[in-house]
């Protein structure tokens, strides 16, 4: 023990403590890292599912039109190649070769689409209100898209029993 009252423990002590504060610790930016890649991520796919368009690679026309409420079912329709590619709000996504459609192909689509009738009907029925309308879809259609390509899509919300669609366009301020 010298005159301070410091015995020669203390002393190897601090001096020990002294070398480890020397050596820089490279690893304590990682947790602050990994918890914001986390959150990046996990905000990305909460984004993705909130807006079914964003994704997507349909460009629609733009019109000028009023807003509307958006419809329960949303179908963006977009040709690539010669191949027709539907996709859906929950990114379901339907293609067939437009040359070689018979109606065996389009039973896929048609069953997505009854399903999500019945799905809004029992959804309906456990608010206990009656539907204030019939289930709507809306169609993006891209831009290189023809009526004789939209056919088939017009011809399974007709068998799904859904009568009322209206399409999409970019509204022009």
């Amino acid at each position: 023990m010298n005159a301070n009252g410091i015995t020669p423990a203390w002393i190897k002590a601090i001096t020990d403590f002294k070398e480890r504060l020397a050596e820089p610790i490279l690893w304590y930016p990682y947790p602050a890292l990994i918890a914001f890649s986390l959150v990046t991520i996990l905000s990305g796919h909460l984004l993705t599912y909130l807006n079914p368009r964003l994704g997507t690679s349909v460009e629609v026309i733009p019109l000028e039109a009023p807003r509307l409420i958006l419809g329960d079912i949303w179908l963006g329709i977009k040709l690539n190649g010669d191949v027709l590619e539907i996709m859906t709000t929950d990114r379901h996504i339907f293609r067939w070769k437009n040359k070689t459609l018979e109606r065996k192909d389009m039973a896929e689509l048609v069953g997505y689409l009854k399903g999500k009738t019945r799905h809004q009907a029992h959804r309906a029925g456990l608010k206990m209100k009656a539907m204030e309308s019939e289930v709507r879809a809306i169609i993006a259609i891209d831009k290189n898209v023809s009526y004789a390509h939209l056919n088939p899509v017009l011809y399974a919300l007709a068998e799904a029993k859904i009568s009322k669609y209206g399409f999409e366009s970019r509204i022009i301020n």
